[in-house]
């Protein structure tokens, strides 16, 4: 009977050690996991403010000569960097899509009514903020207005085949793209990019 219980002792002693045992070492897996997925983050934050500062250090010149400001410039630029990564475009197509709409000027109004940097009409602007579950925008803010564009220009690439060109054509001219303005608007926005790469 002693011999009994004292290998039952020592079986339940036993079990108790392998589950103390695989418990660490599972929370010890459970903690390597984790700390690889913050350095993982970690190195995906740092990896992105050390483009989004070579981005700005590149075209900091060519916004800063329209805008004549630095704040300005480079608050342009991060929110640009950030929003055309955000939806998948070249930040530098922005950029000339701003410089051709309203040379850098966020509080630019054109003859048709469109505001902001990037020339956004406010019917538009209505459709994107749909899109995006926005109810409260302002597309004098440059930030409202460059991510509206990026949205805008997202789904327009989409609908052209992921062609640049023609998804220019549509933000400017809509469903008469193939117009003869369109096609230069479009032109005009590219020849800037190729200067500017």
């Amino acid at each position: 009977m002693n011999k009994m219980l004292i290998t039952l002792a020592i079986i339940i002693t036993l079990i108790l050690f392998l589950i103390f045992y695989f418990g660490i070492e599972y929370k010890i897996f459970k903690l390597k996991s984790e700390v690889k997925n913050i350095k993982s983050s970690v190195e995906s934050i740092l990896n992105y403010e050390l483009n989004e500062n070579l981005f700005v250090q590149k075209n900091f010149n060519f916004v800063n000569k329209y805008t004549k400001n630095k704040i300005l410039s480079i608050r342009i630029l991060k929110t640009v960097y950030k929003f055309a990564k955000l939806y998948d475009l070249d930040p530098d197509l922005i950029l000339c899509l701003i410089a051709i709409e309203s040379n850098f000027k966020p509080n630019a109004i054109s003859r048709k009514n469109a505001v902001g940097l990037t020339q956004i009409l406010p019917e538009t602007g209505e459709i994107i903020s749909k899109m995006l579950g926005r109810f409260f925008y302002d597309l004098y803010d440059i930030e409202d207005n460059i991510e509206f564009c990026c949205a805008y220009l997202y789904h327009l690439k989409k609908f052209s085949n992921n062609d640049e060109k023609i998804m220019l054509q549509k933000y400017y001219a809509g469903r008469y793209f193939e117009q003869k303005e369109a096609i230069k608007y479009a032109q005009k926005i590219i020849k800037l990019y190729r200067e500017l790469k």
